[in-house]
């Protein structure tokens, strides 16, 4: 439920971003704070799509084994969710390689995200409070 729900904002987040363009970087930025800023916003972007998509694959490729059918998803159990189709004609030991495939994904994915996340905000707090820069006013509205 919390990824896909977290897919939709991120899917949000980028048609906002390409309706409204983010302000310009400081001059006093050095050329290399300006292309690791750059490289860590476009790979923050990708994990934030990463994350919710091997979730959703890992939960698309288990295996009941009750029922030998994928566990159904119940957004925050009111709206039913749809599993991804590409594992419905694999047998049980198939989808176990790639639950346990995207499963690993996902926990690497996750370890990713949070030191884009830490190297995010060591950086705007460097400009912040090393720096003087006004960074935390250029990234409010």
């Amino acid at each position: 439920s919390v990824g896909i729900t977290v897919l939709g904002l991120v899917l949000l987040r980028v048609l906002w971003r390409a309706a409204n363009r983010p302000p310009n970087l400081p001059e006093a930025y050095q050329p290399w704070e300006r292309t690791l800023s750059h490289a860590a916003h476009w790979l923050l972007y990708l994990m934030m799509f990463a994350m919710p998509l091997t979730g959703w694959l890992m939960n698309s490729a288990s295996t009941n084994k009750a029922t030998g059918q994928p566990y159904p998803v119940d957004l925050f159990h009111v709206l039913p969710w749809f599993n991804l189709p590409f594992f419905s004609g694999m047998d049980i030991a198939a989808r176990k390689g790639w639950h346990e495939f995207f499963g690993a994904g996902h926990s690497f994915g996750g370890w990713i995200l949070l030191g884009l996340l830490g190297l995010h905000v060591a950086g705007a707090l460097k400009h912040q409070f090393l720096d003087k820069e006004k960074e935390f006013q250029r990234m409010w509205f």
